[in-house]
């Protein structure tokens, strides 16, 4: 089980198998080389509801492997970006097609009549790719992807059973692509700095 969220949470990923009552947060920091320069810290937000949680469950209760794959965000880099906002191109596109309004109507009715449960995984997977298109992403998203590809390339080489990733509709189309791009004989992937991070599970309502 592949789980797009930050890949240093795992060291503190039995933390959020405790007897919590939801919501909950990881806090992780990284702190550079250079002490005196400021650290990057990031929270990561768990409800009941979050599919990344319902993800972490289902994957202990069958006792499958389990990854977070996503590039924290002190291991991203600041490059500019003067990308096109495809999204929102194609977006506006798909509410002029459907005569909507805007985008929360348009995600109602295209899935939110629960007598069409049967075709959600095909419709959204339709959807995700009209609205991606092509289009490589943004420099942000670039990079997560390229990381993410390799988590889906390295797990599959394992030849353990199945991979499911779990990720936003936006990644979906790139992730199906990058990964058989990748070097048949990838590495795991690995974090810079991986040892100056820290983290803090937090609850108002641990039991």
């Amino acid at each position: 089980m592949l789980i797009e969220g930050p890949a240093d949470l795992m060291t503190g990923v039995d933390e959020l198998f405790l007897a919590h009552q939801l919501p909950v947060a990881i806090y992780s920091y990284c702190q550079y080389q250079d002490g005196a320069a400021p650290g990057r810290g990031a929270w990561t937000p768990f409800a009941e509801f979050s599919p990344e949680w319902q993800a972490l469950q289902a994957a202990r209760r069958i006792q499958a492997q389990t990854y977070f794959i996503d590039l924290p965000c002190w291991a991203q880099s600041e490059e500019e970006d003067d990308s096109p906002d495809t999204q929102e191109e194609s977006q506006t596109l798909l509410l002029r097609a459907t005569r909507m309004d805007n985008s929360d109507n348009l995600w109602d009715h295209l899935f939110e009549d629960e007598s069409q449960q049967t075709a959600l995984p095909s419709a959204l997977a339709h959807y995700f790719a009209q609205l991606r298109g092509d289009f490589p992403g943004d420099a942000l998203n670039r990079q997560r992807e390229a990381f993410m590809a390799r988590w889906i390339a390295w797990a599959v080489q394992q030849n353990n059973g199945d991979v499911l990733v779990v990720c936003g509709g936006w990644h979906a189309p790139a992730l199906a692509k990058m990964w058989r791009e990748c070097p048949q004989d990838i590495n795991k992937p690995e974090l810079p700095l991986a040892g100056r991070c820290r983290y803090r599970l937090l609850s108002h309502t641990l039991q």
